[in-house]
């Protein structure tokens, strides 16, 4: 097995060359959604449990490998001239990188998504449906690729951020929670009720006692001016 490495767009691209095949594998440089530093972030398949991940974390760092970030489906490292090395420990224990076409097919869905949830209102299943027919790419498939990367189904991985949408907009806005569940694909406000308090174990009261909160504090501050972080730490 061979590797080697050329500049493309996004970053570079690392490609793994067998005696009838040439993977390619296009990596970032420099991803701030997965690390602060001056790292390489690759991609991967099956790497989803916490305890995957600190095996496999272990192994890299006897590699001499230096990561700086990990998680379900990434791993950002310092050195990328060692990407080779990175790729046999992964092979090793049965992980995959994910190859470019698959790459922009996760990030297509992902922004897709994001659009979605911002400028239209759907149910879940008009949700799916949406992103199979913009990527062009049958649910089935999406939702195999997402569990291999995200460790969910894409359904699974939709309502997460379906919900987390909501919250924001509980927390942040003073639109009624009715108006809220609407516009964000919830049949009625008990629907939404049920979902937040079984995901996370807080009643939708206790988010609108942080809204009230926040606008007590800031009576003239818009929720354009919110930071979105602020909603993970309740600060």
């Amino acid at each position: 097995m061979e590797h080697f490495a050329k500049n493309c767009k996004d970053g570079f691209e690392f490609c793994r060359k067998t005696s009838s095949t040439v993977h390619h594998f296009c990596f970032m440089k420099d991803c701030k959604e997965m690390d602060e530093g001056n790292s390489t972030t690759v991609v991967v398949k099956g790497l989803t449990s916490n305890g995957l991940i600190y095996r496999i974390r272990q192994e890299l760092l006897k590699a001499g490998i230096q990561v700086t970030a990990m998680g379900p489906g990434f791993i950002s490292i310092k050195q990328p001239a060692l990407l080779s090395r990175l790729d046999e420990v992964l092979d090793a224990w049965g992980i995959d990188l994910l190859d470019e076409s698959e790459s922009q097919l996760i990030r297509r869905t992902k922004s897709a998504l994001q659009y979605s949830l911002e400028q239209q209102i759907l149910p879940l299943r008009g949700l799916l449906r949406n992103l199979s027919e913009h990527t062009g790419c049958p649910y089935y498939q999406l939702s195999s690729l997402f569990l291999a990367v995200e460790g969910v189904t894409l359904g699974r991985y939709v309502l997460r951020q379906r919900l987390d949408k909501a919250i924001e907009r509980l927390t942040y806005t003073n639109g009624s929670v009715s108006e809220i569940a609407h516009q964000t694909g919830y049949r009625d406000e008990t629907h939404l009720a049920l979902h937040v308090e079984a995901e996370r174990g807080l009643p939708i009261a206790h988010f609108l006692k942080i809204r009230t909160a926040r606008f007590s504090t800031y009576p003239n501050r818009s929720y354009e001016l919110f930071a979105p972080s602020e909603l993970a730490t309740g600060s």
